[in-house]
């Protein structure tokens, strides 16, 4: 091929241009040959229109310059740099292994995703090891996708094109306008704001992982920083807890998303093998003639999965998932301390990005009784909606409600034979058509319209709306506030009109406000009726009208 004029001509002296390979943004690769070494070689070419743009010949050079010094095996890695006379003009070339096996791209084309699991674990290991490789290096990809990962003739995949890469101090990047460019489909918010990290990348891992098991189209000619995370019930054989990583890496907030790419891995690995997604009571020699009816159940291959409250023995305490992931699971209590944290050292492993590493401590107390401490986790922990003070225990008393990250864990004492339902709305909520009073026992006036949380952190806790406007988001000078890392700072309002009615106005850039079932256009005013259900992030809420 030359389109570009470049195909038979000697580069250097010794590479000698073949076809062209492929096209990037502001670039040409052509397939070349080593004409002392006789071997294959990749060239790519600035184009002659960029030229004499500062701009693009700097991002050229700054590619040369973050790559020589790079040593991965994951990563491919930059040979020659030079320049060649043809027609007068000087072409900045680089010079780089021919990678014959083509792109994951390529693979994926036309797919719904890799059929093999095996494989979206190898190729998922490769991207995250060149990853977490770039980042410990202080930099940033920032250009993470299917058609910059090649495919060597081993199998293993290899991230190229560091064109849009930038070194990175802390979090922060310097880059200014360059900072806007990338491929807007694997871009995080805020690097579509022109404010990325390291941690843009790990967003682009998470587009990733969705188009190797779901294929190219799964998010629909849609960006994945707009739109709600992909679901995987089209693929029943893949581990629930996929579902859960895929989530923590798609995460619109930065924090809570996955830190690292190491971190997204380890997690990844432990739900491929079915391990449990929310928690994990790992065997540990530190534990090893300890006492305590935990002993009983470390012999079940997957206890997660098969424990329920009604299988605890009387006279056991336990912790009963109310909120998050293995809801209605329960967990023995020992007879000594246990952690809680996202860390595999931790007795309990919760698989949740707000909740820190070691997050917090259940005390095993002479007397029977059992005590909470906050280890001083980032965000919190709170009972029965309180906030813990850091490193101060707490005595737990039977019921109490502990609240980590997304989770809602209920302390059960002494297990008298208890079963706790799944907490459901009141009646006169979920009713349509013409309401009914509340009952007496509310502290609202009857006519007063509301809305009740009826899946979320607090399901059952209700907002009387009294005023003209209220706020819902995640920020806390919000009228309601959700911790919900799928809901934006302001996501969306709930406005009163002159003739008493109520209305909907969402507000979210990124994320998506649906009312039974149907999503709602930014910033239009959808009128509520009795009974209809507002989904914003995993929260559920009822509105209840009283006119």
């Amino acid at each position: 091929m030359t389109a570009y004029g470049f195909s038979e001509q000697v580069f250097g002296g010794k590479y000698r241009l073949g076809d062209l390979i492929g096209k990037g943004g502001f670039g040409v690769v052509y397939r070349a040959e080593h004409l002392d070494l006789h071997r294959q070689q990749a060239i790519k070419i600035l184009l002659e229109q960029y030229l004499n743009d500062p701009k693009y010949y700097e991002r050229f050079l700054r590619e040369a310059h973050i790559v020589a010094n790079m040593d991965h095996k994951n990563i491919v890695h930059i040979d020659d740099i030079g320049t060649q006379e043809i027609r007068r003009i000087k072409f900045p070339y680089l010079v780089m292994p021919f990678i014959s096996g083509g792109t994951l791209e390529d693979l994926l084309r036309d797919t719904q995703g890799l059929s093999s699991l095996e494989d979206v674990s190898h190729f998922l290991e490769d991207i995250c090891n060149a990853l977490e490789y770039a980042h410990s290096e202080n930099i940033a990809h920032l250009d993470l996708k299917p058609r910059n990962l090649l495919l060597h003739q081993d199998g293993r995949l290899m991230l190229t094109d560091f064109g849009l890469a930038h070194f990175v101090s802390q979090n922060s990047i310097s880059g200014g306008t360059s900072l806007n460019h990338g491929t807007p489909r694997y871009m995080a918010p805020e690097h579509l704001a022109g404010r990325p990290d390291r941690r843009s990348d790990i967003f682009s891992v998470g587009v990733l992982l969705a188009e190797m098991l779901l294929g190219l189209d799964v998010f629909n000619e849609q960006l994945p920083a707009e739109c709600p995370r992909p679901q995987l019930r089209s693929r029943p054989e893949i581990p629930a807890g996929i579902e859960d990583v895929l989530g923590n890496a798609l995460a619109k907030q930065i924090k809570y998303r996955y830190q690292t790419a190491a971190d997204l891995l380890t997690d990844f690995k432990r739900a491929m093998n079915q391990k449990p997604t929310a928690f994990n009571i790992p065997i540990s020699d530190r534990n090893e003639g300890a006492t305590g009816k935990i002993d009983t159940y470390r012999n079940v291959e997957t206890p997660t999965t098969n424990f329920q409250a009604t299988q605890i023995p009387p006279g056991t305490s336990f912790l009963y998932v109310e909120e998050g992931g293995n809801r209605g699971a329960a967990y023995p209590l020992p007879s000594y301390d246990i952690t809680l944290g996202r860390s595999r050292e931790r007795t309990y492993f919760i698989n949740d990005v707000s909740v820190s590493r070691a997050h917090a401590t259940i005390q095993a107390l002479p007397d029977g009784s059992y005590a909470i401490r906050d280890d001083g986790s980032v965000n919190g922990t709170r009972l029965n909606g309180t906030f813990l003070k850091p490193h101060v225990s707490q005595i737990l008393q039977d019921q109490d409600q502990i609240y980590l990250g997304s989770h809602v864990l209920v302390f059960v004492f002494n297990n008298p034979s208890w079963n706790r339902p799944t907490p459901a709305p009141p009646s006169f909520i979920r009713s349509k058509g013409n309401p009914t009073p509340p009952p007496s026992s509310q502290h609202h006036g009857a006519g007063t319209p509301r809305l009740l949380i009826e899946i979320g952190r607090e399901p059952g806790r209700t907002y009387a709306l009294t005023d003209k406007k209220y706020s819902i988001g995640s920020n806390e000078n919000c009228n309601i506030t959700l911790n919900d890392p799928d809901v934006e700072s302001w996501h969306a309002s709930i406005l009163r009109a002159s003739d008493g009615t109520y209305s909907l106005k969402h507000e979210s850039m990124l994320n998506l406000t649906k009312i039974n079932g149907q999503v709602i256009k930014r910033f239009t005013l959808q009128p509520l009726q009795n009974g209809d259900r507002i989904q914003i992030g995993q929260h559920v809420l009822v509105f209840s009208a009283w006119y």
